[in-house]
């Protein structure tokens, strides 16, 4: 599932494809369960617009438009933006397709069908509807120590907290748990301020180093969980055997010497 890095690299891609171009057409491929808007409104309110900024809360996006309306997008399990031409091959699973005045393309991409695309006025607005928390990389250590005062139980449960802190996945809450030499299960409460104050800036240095190398887990640095994430890898720093367990049904990969319970 995508994660906040990714959605970064697709705001990214989005300002530097979509930018301050008149949205000629817009085509829509068995998109239905991905249209929280119906496409009327999304038609109505985008066609002959120009999409004239962005912004990312955790794993959603939004592109704004000169009419201030906001389009909010979240990717579900296999979704991304891709920029085209007119004469190139249409990716595979588009969904909703953006044609621009100046025949370049942007599909909106979900194998799955399990993304959402919506028209709201107000980014906050919507964040506080679909119960969004604060953003993993945007968020200041008052804020996310407030965010997460009263949250308890495994710590990798409680970083994956949409509704507290947002953009922290399956993926890299084992590299930010890796990093601080935490297992998985150990209990967030247990935490004091200087564990706490360091687990902040590891989700940030994380993130950061992972939108760096365009979310590619394998480019990480090698010294990265990601990179060898894998049962019966070799731990980058003890040499010891990564091992897969299971969390809330999820895959969750450990060093069982760094990361002791």
């Amino acid at each position: 599932m995508p994660e906040l890095p990714d959605v970064e690299v697709f705001r990214q891609h989005a300002e530097k494809h979509a930018k301050n171009k008149k949205i000629s057409e817009i085509r829509y491929n068995d998109a239905g369960r991905v249209l929280k808007s119906s496409k009327q409104k999304i038609s109505r309110n985008l066609k002959g617009q120009k999409f004239t900024g962005s912004a990312r809360a955790g794993k959603h996006m939004f592109l704004k438009t000169d009419d201030d309306k906001w389009l909010a997008m979240h990717f579900g399990m296999t979704g991304f933006l891709k920029h085209w031409k007119k004469g190139d091959d249409e990716p595979e699973y588009s969904k909703v397709i953006f044609s621009f005045d100046d025949d370049h393309r942007l599909s909106y991409i979900s194998k799955r069908k399990l993304g959402e695309l919506e028209i709201t006025d107000n980014p906050e607005a919507y964040k506080k509807e679909n119960h969004i928390g604060i953003d993993a990389l945007d968020c200041s250590f008052k804020e996310f120590k407030e965010a997460l005062k009263d949250k308890q139980g495994g710590i990798k449960n409680v970083l994956m907290d949409q509704s507290k802190v947002s953009g922290i996945g399956n993926i890299y809450s084992d590299e930010i748990l890796y990093q601080e030499k935490l297992h998985p299960k150990h209990k967030f409460e247990k935490l004091d301020e200087k564990q706490l104050k360091s687990l902040h800036k590891t989700i940030q240095r994380v993130m950061q180093t992972a939108i760096d190398n365009k979310a590619q887990p394998s480019d990480l640095p090698d010294h990265y969980l990601l990179p060898h994430r894998e049962e019966g890898n070799n731990c980058p720093d003890c040499k010891g055997k990564i091992k897969k367990i299971k969390i809330n049904g999820r895959g969750t990969y450990v060093c069982p010497k760094c990361q002791k319970l």
